[in-house]
């Protein structure tokens, strides 16, 4: 993991220590990032296949988005947070088949823009 990915978390969890914050937002806090690890995901599986050059960072992605969802991960939401992070990385996974295989031009152009997008506002979650 590189040293800007442990900063942040550091950076968070000290954010996390000194305000209080209410279990609602840390419940969304948790929801967004396990939604964004099954994103990560299946956009993981989807590149490792096809060997882009972009594999390489998405990993570390990926990584870095798995300790933001531990970090801020309630043990009694586990069975929830599971299923968020499968049902997004399904829907993810769709609409990546959808971009590489649909047979109607607009549809495939439409599932790639909406994949790309939602890897970026994951990312770019990470870099800020």
């Amino acid at each position: 993991m590189c040293f800007f990915s442990r900063w942040f978390i550091c950076f968070l969890a000290l954010c996390l220590s000194a305000a209080p914050i209410r279990a609602a937002e840390i419940a969304e806090l948790e929801r967004v990032f396990a939604t964004c690890t099954g994103r990560l995901t299946a956009q993981l599986q989807d590149e490792s296949l096809w060997d882009t050059p972009q594999t390489d960072q998405l990993r570390k992605s990926h990584a870095a988005m798995e300790e933001l969802l531990l970090a801020v991960a309630n043990p009694e939401n586990g069975r929830a947070r599971l299923t968020l992070r499968v049902e997004a990385r399904l829907a993810h996974a769709r609409l990546l088949r959808a971009a590489r295989f649909s047979k109607d031009p607009r549809q495939a152009q439409w599932a790639q823009r909406r994949a790309a997008h939602l890897i970026n506002d994951c990312v770019s979650m990470l870099m800020s």
